[in-house]
């Protein structure tokens, strides 16, 4: 039986205290392989493929064609907000829980973050709260996969697809989850993730854009890691709209 007593608040013992501390982010304990790809890395001179390798394991676990590497999932939903050319008066659906990671590409590239509700059991968007939202303006939608729970992402689809709206997965918390067979970040057209020290996929750092699309894929690695430039042979870097 509870009694009131039992809480720590209330004189019982903590779960956690001085003696026995929550696990601390520092310092971080690196693996024996992570130390061996930092020095594949710097010995090759930089010339390492590591990240291509990475980039097709990625693709081939989430079952996807395209993977973008990136500096961390802000810059992965911003290169994705980019990359579809939105701007001033565009509006994009965002769950009203999650990080701020998940609307500062939305407020950088000039269009208007709109929130929805979520499901209370689960803090994840649904289709209906989405509809409510919406307006003539709505030009994406993304969702986010909240505490390793997936929205219930066909409902959603529908909505967009009916409208001709892109929908975006953050798959910051969900990497690898699953809907219905179908990985996190490959239901929508584009998937953004984070392998930050805290997230459940972690390499330190770093993000990826993941997409079937070859031409949102290209938009993506352009606006991300290539500055807006193409390579011109014999000239070299011209910086070009999308």
């Amino acid at each position: 039986m509870f009694v009131r007593g039992d809480l720590a608040v209330f004189g019982g013992k903590p779960v956690r205290g001085r003696d026995d501390p929550l696990p601390q982010l520092f310092p971080r304990v690196f693996p024996r392989k992570a130390l061996d790809y930092v020095r594949e890395v710097v010995e090759s001179g930089l010339t390492s493929d590591v990240e291509e390798r990475f980039k097709r394991a990625f693709a081939e676990a989430c079952g996807v064609k395209n993977v973008v590497t990136v500096a961390n999932c802000t810059a992965a939903v911003h290169a994705a907000i980019a990359s579809l050319n939105l701007g001033s008066r565009d509006e994009v659906v965002v769950s009203a829980i999650s990080d701020y990671g998940s609307v500062a590409g939305v407020i950088a590239e000039g269009a208007i973050p709109v929130f929805s509700d979520v499901d209370v059991r689960n803090g994840c968007v649904t289709a209906e709260e989405v509809e409510k939202v919406m307006t003539p303006r709505t030009k994406a939608i993304i969702v986010v996969h909240w505490y390793g729970l997936m929205c219930d992402m066909d409902p959603i689809i529908d909505v967009a697809r009916e409208r001709g709206i892109i929908v975006i997965e953050d798959c910051c918390q969900n990497p690898l989850g699953e809907y219905k067979g179908r990985k996190a970040g490959t239901i929508g057209d584009l998937g953004c993730f984070s392998f930050d020290p805290e997230k459940h996929l972690s390499a330190g750092g770093g993000g990826a854009v993941i997409t079937n699309s070859d031409e949102i894929a290209r938009r993506v690695e352009k606006f991300a890691n290539l500055r807006g430039a193409e390579f011109i042979p014999r000239y070299g870097r011209m910086h070009t709209s999308f």
